[in-house]
């Protein structure tokens, strides 16, 4: 029968622990970065104006931490708890909860976040606190080895109820183009090339449309100053619409060639040329095609019919005269 000695028994139990502590290394850092993918929509109302949402992502900006800790005082102040980061694609659902250091021991730890404003044309982000609580926790799996699990709860500020989604606001507007003619040689068949540029001092992730179709707009940006142009042909009695504009966004019109028509006046409803809430703009484009018709005729012929007539009349008289001679 195969003896071991108490010093055996010591020399197997420190490795048995050792390796439990490597397990248990490996499982912080397999959570050290990201720590979860949460469900959490990010959701508009649509003002007056509006009618299809920009595309942003989300990111919160860590306001407070706290931790109430459960294994050891690790977690004694606050500059010891962890910060986390809080990001959303924007074509996703789900936002990705990251820590910036380890954490180590079980605890819950609770941040409160704010939503970023991101500076989106058109949109007024929310202000209302988000509080994340994370709890982690340690369970003894079949194999006895240890693993970190982490549970997470998103509730409003005062934690009174959990929340899935955090609401912003995007606010636009409509501009309308319209063509006017005047003049007894205009034809109202005739188009006119007109190309309206749209400047934002903020990006613009929202469509704009054009007479119910969205506009294929190829954005710039100089200077912090964002620009994109849409060219189109517009005649006489129609006009082109352009719809869910955001606030704030600027707009001027240019008609490139005229032809053989004048153009008369461009007249804006709005002389900021600025795209407010709910409202409608105007543009009415004038243009002028007349020939002039012969004037004054009895002014520029009355003196010479005067003259061949005096002229008649003395030739006549002297003529007579000769003749009764």
């Amino acid at each position: 029968m195969l003896k071991v000695n108490k010093k055996t028994i010591r020399r197997l139990g420190t490795v048995v622990m050792a390796l439990a502590m490597a397990i248990s290394v490996m499982a912080i850092d397999a959570f050290a970065a990201e720590l979860a993918v949460v469900d959490f929509a990010k959701e508009y109302t649509l003002g007056m104006g509006a009618t299809t949402a920009p595309t942003e992502a989300l990111e919160l900006v860590q306001q407070t931490k706290a931790a109430r800790d459960y294994s050891d005082a690790k977690y004694a102040t606050e500059s010891s708890i962890p910060d986390v980061t809080v990001t959303k694609a924007a074509d996703s659902d789900k936002f990705v909860v990251t820590a910036a250091d380890l954490y180590s021991g079980v605890g819950v730890f609770t941040y409160t976040f704010l939503e970023k404003d991101a500076g989106t044309a058109g949109v007024t982000y929310a202000d209302n606190t988000i509080t994340l609580n994370v709890v982690r926790t340690w369970t003894d799996s079949v194999n006895s080895t240890i693993k970190e699990e982490y549970t997470f709860g998103i509730l409003n500020g005062d934690k009174t109820a959990k929340i899935q989604s955090i609401t912003n606001k995007f606010d636009a507007g409509t501009l309308t183009i319209s063509k006017e003619l005047t003049g007894n040689m205009a034809d109202p068949a005739d188009t006119f090339p007109v190309t309206v540029t749209f400047t934002s001092s903020e990006p613009v992730l929202s469509p704009i449309y054009k007479d119910g179709t969205e506009v294929s707009l190829e954005w710039t940006e100089s200077d912090g100053v964002h620009t994109a142009s849409s060219s189109f042909n517009i005649k006489a009695g129609t006009d082109v619409v352009f719809t869910n504009i955001p606030v704030g966004v600027t707009y001027t019109t240019t008609e490139t060639d005229p032809g053989e028509y004048e153009l008369v006046s461009t007249e804006y409803s709005d002389t900021d040329m600025t795209i407010t809430a709910g409202d409608t703009d105007t543009v009415t484009i004038t243009n002028d095609k007349s020939v002039g018709t012969p004037t004054g005729v009895i002014m520029n012929v009355a003196p010479y019919v005067l003259m061949v007539a005096l002229a008649g009349g003395i030739a006549f008289f002297f003529l007579r005269r000769k003749h009764a001679e």
